[in-house]
């Protein structure tokens, strides 16, 4: 097993989330949040006193990347944009940019196929 990194990626808005494992194996998703987690992220230029207002989207982001080899998810992403809109994730301003933070780990397997999902597309 091959772990991505010891602590979560923070991808930005307008960057992408890339998940690479070497050949023969593929990607299994440990952690994936949306909204604003930590004012201390890179991602938040100014805090205007909203933090850890977020939502998880493990499952979707599992349903995007897990079993695949190389999978590319473009931030904002309309489908976790709707899913902390719709949550319980209270206290966070829809007007303030979200962010996306992002485990994952390699493991022995077959690729599926590569997928690229950008801000309006969801499979």
């Amino acid at each position: 097993m091959i772990l991505s990194s010891a602590f979560p990626d923070n991808i930005c808005q307008n960057k992408n989330f890339n998940a690479r494992c070497g050949e023969g194996e593929v990607i299994q998703i440990d952690l994936a949040r949306y909204g604003r987690m930590d004012s201390h992220s890179p991602c938040i230029d100014k805090n205007f006193g909203y933090e850890g207002c977020y939502d998880d989207v493990l499952a979707e982001t599992q349903a995007l990347c897990s079993g695949r080899r190389l999978c590319t998810v473009r931030i904002p992403n309309t489908v976790f944009d709707e899913k902390i809109r719709g949550s319980e994730a209270e206290g966070c301003p829809a007007d303030l940019k979200s962010y996306f933070q992002a485990e994952y780990h390699c493991m022995k397997g077959k690729d599926n196929e590569f997928l690229i999902v950008n801000s309006s597309l969801f499979l």
